[in-house]
């Protein structure tokens, strides 16, 4: 039998239901409790949101990044357009079954989702790089000012301001 000590974690460490628990946070409560409404009010809503939201599931097992950018990017925009798809069911009232069948069996829905899905993606593959060749060109672009400087000093004082610098 193991020692009662053992099985306690030291002071440094934090036990994995501790650790749980923070991982699931507010945001996983709010999206447990979304989730429990909805499936009182139509149980097909929750077929809908589970669908919906499988790309952002992938991109989250696919997400590599400390930051998880891919993960944020696509889990957002798919819950910003399931959302004007899940507040049509939840408004139906009595009808709320049957809009979310017909909205589960429409591709226009599927198109709309899984389209919110690749502008995820794509947003999340061009906006870096974008980022990056916007520096870049500043950055060039402050170089060449920083050398028409030193031309002008040359050309004012002379070619000895210039002579240790690297051009």
């Amino acid at each position: 039998m193991q020692n009662a000590t053992a099985l306690k974690p030291l002071d440094g460490e934090k036990s994995e239901l501790r650790k749980q628990k923070e991982r699931i946070g507010w945001a996983g409560f709010a999206a447990a409790s979304m989730v429990v409404c909805l499936g009182l009010i139509s149980t097909y809503s929750i077929v809908l949101l589970f669908i919906g939201l499988l790309p952002g599931f992938a991109a989250k097992m696919v997400d590599n990044d400390p930051v998880q950018s891919l993960s944020k990017s696509v889990i957002s925009l798919n819950i910003s357009v399931l959302f004007f798809y899940l507040m049509n069911i939840v408004g139906a009232g009595i009808n709320a079954n049957q809009i979310a069948i017909n909205k589960i069996g429409d591709p226009y829905t599927w198109l709309v989702v899984y389209s919110a899905c690749a502008t995820g993606w794509l947003l999340d593959f061009y906006v870096p790089r974008a980022v990056v060749a916007y520096q870049l060109m500043k950055a060039y672009l402050q170089i060449r000012e920083l050398q028409a400087e030193v031309t002008t000093l040359e050309e004012a004082w002379g070619k000895d301001v210039t002579k240790g610098l690297n051009l």
